[in-house]
């Protein structure tokens, strides 16, 4: 998918979700029934997490006095914080519906949507599901599964590169990169750089807020038809927000090894407008340049019980 913002035609370099909820009829908003916010104002609140998640994730990565758990921290409240914004999409499409529609008690506004119009729903989840899947499970494998961080630092030619993998347990008692998170690469266990995992975040976090904007879109136009007038909308942080942008954009496009050939998400900055891209312009892909040599510096916790661990572009086990 690729998302593009434009201060001519948007009037600012938020996301679409923004000039959306910022123009929806108030006299369409059943919110005070749910006791939710008003649309524009869960948007608000739930980006603002967000955008303070990245300029965190930012300041720590390039911070040298940053301690591997202050990263931790970081990475892990902006996958909360995304996920997070996912589930508030939900209460922003709930606004638009009177309570009685739904005779019964849901708790999780998902849920209680596709007792009104699974289709619309159904779709939306469909949309999101390739990134919503990945990120999901490792939050949820550092939440519930005893999973931790593990962390390498690659040194090369063009610079370092910071990045991380998930741990998981083989049925043998082997610790290595989790398998459902991490594919194998030539036959040895791989890692995710943060040079490409920010950009990664900040290209579909643009894409999810697209996804959402179109749905209430359909959910207006459906349930009220009305078609909102998408005008541009001036935005006070603008200034902020490509700050964000400009600097996950200055992360140098230097990564692990498998990355390279992987789709690598890309950012393009022009005059008025931003790009974004979830799959890179070949030209883009064409002027990288990969490391032939390389040194590989891994931080293990050990827990007195593990012997054995099987480590990121090493073959066999250590």
């Amino acid at each position: 998918m690729d998302i593009k913002r434009s201060l001519s035609v948007h009037g600012n370099y938020n996301t679409g979700l923004y000039n959306v909820t910022k123009n929806i009829p108030k006299n369409i908003l059943y919110h005070n029934q749910h006791n939710l916010r008003e649309p524009f104002g869960i948007y608000i609140i739930s980006s603002n997490r967000v955008f303070s998640s990245f300029k965190k994730i930012l300041y720590v990565l390039n911070n040298n006095d940053s301690k591997w758990s202050d990263i931790d921290a970081a990475h892990k409240e902006l996958l909360d914080s995304i996920l997070a914004f996912i589930d508030d999409g939900y209460h922003i499409m709930k606004c638009l519906y009177k309570k009685s529609r739904v005779d019964k008690e849901i708790i999780f506004a998902d849920k209680w949507l596709m007792q009104i119009d699974k289709k619309i729903i159904t779709d939306f989840k469909e949309m999101i599901k390739p990134y919503r899947e990945k990120t999901a499970l490792i939050d949820n494998k550092i939440k519930h599964n005893h999973a931790r961080y593990c962390h390498i630092e690659m040194s090369t030619m063009y610079g370092k590169v910071k990045g991380y993998y998930i741990e998981g347990v083989t049925c043998d008692g082997v610790i290595q990169p989790d398998k459902k998170i991490h594919k194998m690469y030539n036959n040895e266990h791989t890692a995710i750089s943060y040079n490409k995992d920010i950009r990664y975040h900040l290209v579909n976090f643009y894409c999810l807020s697209n996804c959402i904007a179109n749905t209430v879109l359909k959910i207006i136009k459906n349930e009220h038809s009305v078609t909102i007038d998408n005008k541009s909308c001036e935005y006070d942080d603008n200034e902020k927000i490509l700050d964000v942008i400009k600097s996950v954009n200055s992360i140098k496009s230097v990564f692990f090894p498998d990355e390279y050939n992987e789709e690598l998400p890309q950012i393009i900055i022009n005059e008025n407008n931003v790009e974004f891209k979830s799959k890179s312009y070949s030209s883009y892909r064409s002027k990288l340049y990969k490391p032939k040599n390389m040194k590989i510096m891994l931080l293990l916790n050990g827990d007195e019980v593990t012997k054995s661990w099987s480590i990121p572009y090493f073959k066999g086990e250590n």
